[in-house]
Parts: structure tokens; C-alpha cells; sequence
């Protein structure tokens, strides 16, 4: 994988952060699985705040506060760092062809 530079970063966050806030915030979703013919049910609500946790980066920005400036564009190279276990690269490189 090649290196991720944080303008690559922010502008996936960015698009994604636009379908999150359209599709997904403030709804719940309830995921059914069936395995050997048995179904498995869980539902989950999507609240704004759970947006950051989803990218992986650290931030000093609140959750909902990350969020709307996700959206808006208005994140800077300043407003996110990596984590050094590489996790955060991992799920937005996961995220690029989805959003």
C-alpha cells in the first residue's frame, strides 16, 4: 500500500462523511445474517458522533464537531493525526472505493 498523505486523507473523509451524514446518521439499521440456516438479528443506531471513530484518525475536534466540518470541508492537515498502529490508514484506504 502506497503512503497515505493527509490531503488524500481528508478528502476521503470528506466524501464519505457527505454519504454517512445523507444515508446513515440519526437512522437505525437492522442487520440480518442467516449461517447454517439460522438467522441472526442486531440493530444499530448511527449517531453523528460515531462518524469519527469510523475513519480512525485522532483528532482534537468533538465527534459531531469532526463531522460537520467533514462535510462542510473544512478539515485541515492540523485537525487529524494518524495512529501509529497504522489502523487509521488501514480503514480509510478500506474506505476509498466506497465513498
Amino acid at each position: 500500500m502506497a503512503v497515505m498523505e493527509k490531503a488524500e486523507a481528508i478528502s476521503i473523509i470528506h466524501r464519505c462523511a457527505v454519504l454517512y451524514d445523507k444515508n446513515l446518521s440519526g437512522k437505525n439499521v437492522l442487520f440480518v445474517t442467516v449461517n447454517e440456516n439460522k438467522a441472526t438479528c442486531f440493530e444499530t443506531l448511527f449517531q453523528p458522533s460515531n462518524y469519527l471513530h469510523l475513519t480512525g484518525v485522532k483528532t482534537g475536534l468533538n465527534s459531531e464537531v469532526f463531522l460537520n466540518a467533514a462535510i462542510s470541508k473544512r478539515l485541515s492537515p492540523t485537525d487529524i493525526v494518524f495512529d501509529s498502529e497504522g489502523y487509521t490508514k488501514l480503514k480509510l484506504e478500506a474506505r476509498r472505493s466506497l465513498c
